[in-house]
């Protein structure tokens, strides 16, 4: 019997709980609201772990068990999968972070196996996380530090390597009806506002080429010139 019990929640993302279950080991399982906007189970869960393998994109160690049962502690839920993923030690991806040489080219190639995934399966990296819109908010409303902007699925771990946390993949194709364009231009928002941020000239004009929406990517482009703004401030 797959059955887990949740010594400590963590949270809760766009589309998973997040429980610690020991051992260093993290449990992510499906809640209502995820189910509204991506359809999910364990074989399409299990072909995104495969696609961030053969994509060589930067995963901790992670397998997916179907119908699992877990005790919360408050109550026993029984979604249709579960992912058991390795924890990871370290610090959000933040722009300041891009001076150190050897994050930025690790980001960058994670952009750029993104874009290409985007091209040749219509599928995407998620980089910023289900947080991102609040965090975004509170980086130009509140945050008094330059450098703070973050992309809040990739993590920096003790040994200042890039970590992808997110294991599940932006598909479209997985979006419940009427919600496929959505997911689209979550896409054409997330590689605009990275390859704007990473400055380099041919992920640029690759993003560009390869987004759906040219809305979305002068929105990215204009969402990042204010940024600049924001930030010469608190510089100064």
């Amino acid at each position: 019997m797959n059955k887990y019990s949740v010594e400590s929640e963590l949270g809760k993302g766009a589309q998973h709980n997040v429980g610690r279950i020991g051992n260093k080991k993290l449990i992510k399982y499906p809640h209502l609201w995820g189910r509204l906007w991506d359809k999910s189970n364990a074989d399409t869960v299990r072909n995104d772990l495969d696609l961030h393998k053969e994509w060589n994109l930067p995963i901790p160690e992670a397998f997916v068990i179907a119908n699992p049962i877990i005790d919360t502690g408050k109550k026993i839920v029984r979604p249709p999968y579960a992912i058991i993923i390795e924890e990871v030690a370290g610090r959000v991806f933040r722009e300041v972070d891009l001076d150190n040489p050897t994050i930025k080219d690790h980001v960058t190639d994670i952009t750029e196996r993104s874009l290409k995934l985007r091209s040749k399966k219509n599928k995407a990296v998620d980089f910023l996380g289900g947080e991102a819109f609040g965090q975004f908010l509170n980086f130009i409303f509140c945050e008094k530090r330059p450098g703070m902007l973050g992309a809040y699925n990739l993590i920096i771990n003790t040994r200042e390597q890039v970590v992808l946390i997110d294991t599940n993949l932006l598909d479209p194709s997985r979006a419940p009806f009427g919600r496929t364009g959505l997911i689209d231009r979550l896409i054409d928002m997330q590689h605009g506002l990275l390859t704007e941020l990473l400055k380099e000239p041919t992920l640029i004009e690759s993003c560009r080429t390869g987004n759906k929406s040219v809305f979305i990517t002068k929105l990215a482009s204009f969402m990042y010139r204010y940024s600049r703004k924001i930030e010469a401030k608190r510089k100064s």
